[in-house]
C-alpha cells in the first residue's frame, strides 16, 4: 500500500475521516483527488460528490462495492488495490482503471 490507513476511515489531505456505513451518503469534496478506503464495503454514490477523484486506494478488506460508487467522479479515476482482490476485480470489470499495489 502507499500509506498507513485507519480501518473504516478514508484519508483527506492528511486528515482521516471516519467513514460510518455504506448508507451515511456520499462525499462531496470537490478537490479530493486522492482518497484511502479501508472498510467492508463503498455504498453507492459513495464518491459522486468527488469529481475531481483521480486516485482511490483500496484496501483488500473491502469486499463490495456498489455499482455506482464512483459515479459522477471524473474518466480519469484509478483504484490502487492487491492483485487479485475484489477492488481490482470490480475495477476491471466496470470500466475503472486500476493499478496493483502489491
Amino acid at each position: 500500500m502507499y500509506g498507513n490507513t485507519l480501518p473504516g476511515s478514508v484519508l483527506i489531505r492528511n486528515f482521516w475521516i471516519r467513514l460510518k456505513t455504506k448508507k451515511a451518503g456520499t462525499f462531496a469534496l470537490e478537490n479530493l483527488r486522492w482518497a484511502v478506503v479501508s472498510r467492508d464495503e463503498i455504498g453507492p454514490r459513495a464518491f459522486g460528490g468527488c469529481p475531481n477523484l483521480s486516485f482511490a486506494e483500496v484496501t483488500s478488506d473491502v469486499t463490495w462495492i456498489a455499482e455506482s460508487a464512483f459515479d459522477g467522479c471524473g474518466p480519469w479515476v484509478t483504484l490502487i488495490a492487491p492483485r487479485g482482490s475484489y477492488a481490482a476485480e470490480w475495477a476491471a470489470e466496470n470500466g475503472i482503471g486500476v493499478r496493483f499495489s502489491d
